[in-house]
């Protein structure tokens, strides 16, 4: 990719500015599938499955983003932590068979990619409806001695203070902290909202209800969901296939494990 870097302007400021707008239209691509033809710097590493669309593979997608080195504290890291899902963590994963972490990364991929969408274009987007614009972002792990739900409380609510706007992705290191994998906080006005996430191969479902701390409700993301989604009175939205399939987008909804999976047991409860 060394190449490339004689087509992009050599002035700091102009070269920054020239990143940003490359690193927008490459978000946009990966999500709608849709390529600007002005900007085709890395066409030769995507897949053309149908006219006027354009897909990522993930091992590409996951170099290009690390390329583009778009200056500010905020985009870094979460590119850093999607190249190393990409590149260390799903290879891994995808070696066993049915453990769900494969697909739980991907989710995972899509909710920094989503984030990262929200900071760069400023507009709509669906992590946090209350959020009208995310200002700013941030991506960081629990770690591994937050156990059970009260210590992720703890240490939801003693994050670091930040401006309206902010979105915190949390995500758990700890493998059996329960009924969450992550969590999506937004700081707005008066409150923080928390989002709480649950990724499951197949078609299992929540045994409890989100607790009252989990104030923006739990969203459950099954690789098996039903064709249409659903609010539970314990707190809990089950997305359907095709809002799953949307969040994924163009690029990630391949991905998707009912178009791969064989065969799992019809339903099963998760604490």
């Amino acid at each position: 990719m060394k190449l490339f870097e004689q087509l992009f302007p050599t002035t700091p400021a102009e070269r920054d500015k020239f990143l940003t707008v490359l690193l927008r239209d490459f978000l946009t691509e990966i999500f709608d599938g849709i390529g600007y033809q002005s900007k085709p710097y890395f066409d030769q590493f995507s897949l053309i499955p149908e006219p006027g669309k354009i897909r990522w593979p993930l091992c590409y997608l996951a170099e290009i983003l690390n390329f583009l080195r778009v200056p500010g504290p905020h985009v870094r890291p979460i590119i850093k932590e999607i190249y190393k899902i990409c590149r260390r963590d799903i290879p891994a994963f995808a070696s066993t068979v049915e453990t769900g972490l494969d697909w739980q990364s991907v989710v995972d991929v899509a909710v920094l990619l989503r984030a990262l969408e929200a900071f760069m274009w400023k507009g709509y987007h669906s992590l946090v409806p209350e959020l009208s614009e995310v200002k700013s972002i941030q991506f960081i792990p629990m770690p591994d001695e937050y156990r059970n739900l009260e210590q992720g409380q703890q240490f939801i609510m003693n994050l670091p203070p930040q401006e309206p706007g902010h979105l915190y992705i949390i995500r758990s290191s700890f493998a059996r902290f329960p009924l969450f994998d992550g969590f999506l906080v937004a700081v707005l006005p008066m409150n923080l909202k928390v989002i709480g996430y649950q990724v499951k191969l197949g078609r299992h479902t929540p045994r409890k209800a989100v607790p009252d701390w989990v104030n923006g409700g739990g969203v459950l993301i099954r690789g098996l969901a039903s064709a249409s989604s659903s609010v539970r009175p314990n707190g809990w939205k089950y997305m359907s296939e095709g809002e799953i399939q949307e969040f994924l987008g163009y690029s990630l909804s391949t991905l998707y494990p009912a178009s791969w999976i064989s065969a799992l047991p019809a339903e099963e409860k998760f604490d």
